[in-house]
């Protein structure tokens, strides 16, 4: 709610019999109340003691008296400019409130030439530190401001020009309450004393819809890669296809485009393999769609479980106390705000760790300090190492086994984890450089950067859903 100018000119008829002729004894800057964003005077004169407040809360821009019930808590740390009045003002008796006429605009000026100009604004409200007004050019010589104007101190402050004649307004429920002592006041202290809370549940409601985005996103991914791993009786036809007629094709010939049709059935091919390369493909898809189909119908299940609990979640979050729910937000995998930052977890982030078709462990690194891990940490000397070429990106190693050489098929699910976590996923074909980890060395003075000998290079065509659906039949983080 914010005050029309009318309303503001009631306030300041209401507050000017108690304030006028008053010297100023305190300058407070609120605590929790308003989040810090209000200012609290103190003042005695010979109406007896008062106090006034200025609230520059987005959307509770206001002033007016307080009573005795209202309990102000201070700041820790008063802003520069609350410094800069209490220099300037304390002592200072008041001479006279002036309202900029039809605007949201007035100002306190004191005997000693300063004056205080409150702007009400809904949006942007604002206190500014004047000396020597001018209310017939709208200006004076600014000392000092609440909130940031792009003005140093010194500098002539001006009023933008009055806006078109209005019909003054106020409202029903604002005169109800004008009629009451402090009324008014009380109702802004009430929403303004809420605004910490408030605050802070919003930031809660933020990071359980960012939660429940990637989520939501991951329910999109696993229904797309179940529709296809459903193809996979489909692959491994093609597969038998090929195969049965490889002697007329030429099993190591390669096709000539990327579709060809065999005995009435199109299938998809890719030129860059020998038909028997092709037939082999086909073949170890079939086997990887079969075997993630139904992890992926768990896991999708699972994922629609966590997204219908986490919009009971969001239900609850508008009225439940915040310290009950953080058990359940740590459950679902949305971060609890603490002290206005998300919680991080405790100890360096692991890197991510999957299963190749043929029982290999593959690690990732997602970023510098798990490259660092990767490489200089888990990896043994002879461990295949891979990273693409010529751009930063993922450092990834296939973990070797005894007496057991690195298959084909392993080397391209690693490279194609490779193009996953760099920088040109979505990418045409692309070069990934391999070697083994021992001839991997670290440029000194850097966290994961590195130069490598002794490399081969495999041309790749990125595939995310491969990926995707590797990382569900085998991720560890």
């Amino acid at each position: 709610m914010a005050l029309k100018w009318k309303e503001i000119e009631l306030l300041l008829e209401q507050a000017t019999p108690k304030m006028s002729g008053a010297s100023l004894q305190k300058i407070q800057q609120t605590g929790k109340v308003a989040m810090g964003e209000s200012l609290v005077l103190h003042g005695f004169g010979p109406a007896g003691p008062w106090r006034a407040w200025v609230c520059l809360l987005p959307g509770l821009a206001s002033f007016g008296l307080l009573g005795d019930a209202h309990k102000t808590d201070s700041a820790s740390k008063p802003s520069t400019f609350v410094m800069v009045l209490r220099k300037h003002l304390l002592g200072n008796p008041i001479r006279k409130f002036e309202q900029i006429p039809r605007e949201r605009i007035f100002l306190i000026h004191f005997h000693s030439g300063h004056s205080l100009l409150c702007e009400l604004l809904p949006k942007r409200a604002n206190v500014l530190l004047l000396d020597r007004w001018d209310p017939e050019v709208r200006r004076g010589r600014f000392l000092g401001s609440f909130r940031k104007v792009s003005l140093e101190p010194g500098g002539l402050y001006e009023l933008p020009p009055p806006p078109p004649e209005s019909e003054p307004e106020v409202r029903s429920d604002f005169a109800e309450r004008l009629d009451l002592p402090f009324a008014v006041a009380e109702w802004f202290w009430a929403r303004a004393s809420g605004a910490e809370e408030e605050a802070e549940r919003k930031g809660w409601r933020q990071n359980l819809r960012t939660a429940r985005k990637k989520v939501a996103l991951a329910v999109t991914n696993a229904k797309k890669d179940l529709e296809e791993a459903k193809a996979a009786e489909e692959f491994r036809c093609w597969g038998k296809a090929i195969h049965a007629k490889l002697y007329e094709l030429g099993a190591r010939d390669y096709p000539q485009e990327k579709k060809t049709v065999i005995d009435g059935r199109e299938i998809r091919v890719d030129p860059g393999k020998t038909w028997s390369e092709n037939a082999e493909a086909l073949f170890r898809k079939s086997k990887k769609f079969t075997r993630a189909s139904e992890e992926l119908g768990g896991r999708l299940k699972e994922l629609e479980e966590r997204l219908a609990r986490m919009d009971a979640l969001a239900e609850r979050l508008e009225g439940a106390p915040l310290d009950e729910l953080g058990e359940e937000f740590r459950a679902l995998g949305a971060p609890v705000p603490t002290a206005g930052k998300e919680e991080r977890p405790v100890g360096p982030r692991p890197f991510l760790e999957v299963t190749s078709t043929d029982g290999f462990s593959i690690y990732c690194g997602r970023n510098q300090e798990e490259n660092r891990r990767v490489t200089f940490q888990a990896a043994k000397g002879n461990d295949v190492w891979m990273h693409v070429k010529g751009m930063p990106g993922a450092h990834v190693v296939i973990r070797g086994q005894k007496n057991k050489t690195v298959p084909l098929s392993t080397l391209m699910e690693a490279a194609q984890v490779t193009l996953y976590y760099s920088k040109i996923r979505g990418a045409e074909k692309t070069e990934v450089d391999y070697t083994l980890r021992k001839h991997v060395k670290a440029i000194k003075g850097t966290l994961a950067e590195v130069t490598y000998t002794g490399n081969k290079t495999l041309l790749v065509q990125p595939d995310p859903n491969g990926v995707r659906l590797l990382l569900v039949g085998g991720a560890r983080y």
